[in-house]
């Protein structure tokens, strides 16, 4: 998605992780069931909604509105016509680029930090959501986890650092906060809720490429981290793999802190990420990719505060142009890793598998690559999908190829 990062090998990744109260006026009756009540409570906040067999498969795409301030059109106006087009393309879902962590706001907020783009003072989230709702399509706001300009600016300590003491980032992807900071995590927490206020029709939102790097143990270091993971282990350096496995988990915590804040708002939750092959097509382990991102798929879905959806990037351009290899990474590539990657959930959220029109180095993906990769995971059973972007299909004019493929009859028959 925006802002796409680099990656290191899967071979760097294994090797880096081979290193290394009572109720008053209460009879017994109703405390009983005020007991049964609140446990069930507890259980449908942790376990969220579950998946139905009659429910449609996913039909998504990812919009961005930055590419679309030049139209001239009002925002009413821009709203309607995105999703009437969108409807008539097949589509029931839209992630909405709702924050972007580098320019601000596409809603109303006045939360500490905060900015607010032109399209947030026109509330264009509310406008789509309204606008989608009246199709039939369900509207997910896609944010990036603890990446904030604002906060980033206004805060240093909360900043996510190298060991050399300097910023984290990759490329344009920046304004990472430390997981570790107590005062970020509340930050990060309220940023969410504001959100959920700000927008109550929202369906959900997206907790997008959560990291603590994106590769290797780069970060972090900032002094709020290593004062954290001493504090556990005094006498353990940092940088092996019980520092590898500290980081996981603080951030692992605060996914989990997000998810149960949204499912309080009666929101879904889906969690985006990448999933690494090997320069042969095989995917990484989840335990490798944990150590080399400080993402933990595995124990995010292990725990009490699981998200609904688990929507893996499989974008096989990008590894045709890493490792040189397009023809291991074709379009058909995309239903061979989805397989694996439905392996590592194992039922425990519902699976969506995103695909792209990205062009990296050289690799441009066409009409006809669209719809070889769609066409391949719906043969293969996997017909919920997730496309980057709007823009890019305008761009390649692809959405015909793309109605064609989501509202195939093999498609109605997928998950």
């Amino acid at each position: 998605m925006r802002g796409r990062k680099a990656y290191g090998t899967a071979t760097e990744a294994v090797g880096r992780a081979a290193e290394g109260g009572r109720s008053l006026g209460y009879s017994a009756e109703r405390k009983r069931i005020a007991a049964v009540g609140t446990l069930l409570t507890v259980l449908a906040l942790a376990a969220g909604r579950s998946t139905q067999a009659s429910d449609p498969p996913v039909r998504a795409i990812r919009f961005d509105p930055g590419y679309y301030y030049n139209t001239g059109l009002s925002a009413d106006v821009l709203a309607a016509r995105l999703v009437n087009h969108w409807a008539d393309h097949g589509v029931n879902l839209v992630y909405f680029y709702a924050y972007s962590f580098a320019y601000g706001a596409r809603y109303p907020t006045r939360y500490l930090y905060n900015a607010q783009e032109d399209f947030g003072r026109l509330n264009l989230l509310q406008r789509i959501v309204s606008e989608a709702h009246r199709r039939g399509i369900r509207v997910i706001a896609w944010v990036y986890v603890l990446r904030h300009k604002g906060a980033w600016e206004a805060r240093p300590s909360w900043r996510s650092l190298t060991a050399d003491g300097t910023p984290y980032r990759e490329g344009f992807d920046q304004y990472f906060l430390s997981p570790h900071h107590p005062e970020a995590v509340t930050w990060w927490l309220g940023f969410l809720e504001d959100l959920l206020r700000a927008v109550p029709d929202l369906d959900g939102v997206d907790l997008a490429e959560p990291v603590v790097n994106w590769w290797g143990d780069t970060a972090d270091h900032s002094l709020a981290a290593t004062y954290a993971f001493h504090r556990v282990h005094p006498r353990v350096r940092v940088g092996g793999q019980e520092w590898l496995l500290f980081r996981a988990d603080a951030l692992r915590v605060v996914l989990e802190r997000s998810t149960e804040l949204a499912r309080r708002y009666g929101k879904e939750v889906h969690v985006t990420t990448v999933m690494t092959p090997e320069p042969n097509g095989t995917l990484i382990s989840s335990d490798a990719q944990r150590d080399a991102t400080g993402f933990d798929l595995d124990g995010l879905l292990s725990g009490r505060f699981r998200p609904d959806v688990v929507n893996v990037e499989l974008i096989f351009q990008q590894w045709a142009s890493l490792y040189r290899n397009p023809g291991v990474f074709t379009p058909e590539w995309t239903a061979r890793a989805a397989r694996a990657a439905d392996r590592k959930v194992r039922g425990r959220a519902r699976l969506v598998i995103h695909v792209e029109l990205s062009s990296f180095g050289t690799a441009s993906p066409t009409v006809p690559d669209l719809s070889r990769v769609l066409t391949s995971l719906q043969r293969a059973g996997y017909s919920s999908v997730d496309v980057y972007a709007g823009h890019l299909i305008d761009a390649i004019g692809g959405w015909e190829a793309l109605r064609s493929a989501l509202l195939s009859r093999i498609a109605a028959h997928g998950r």
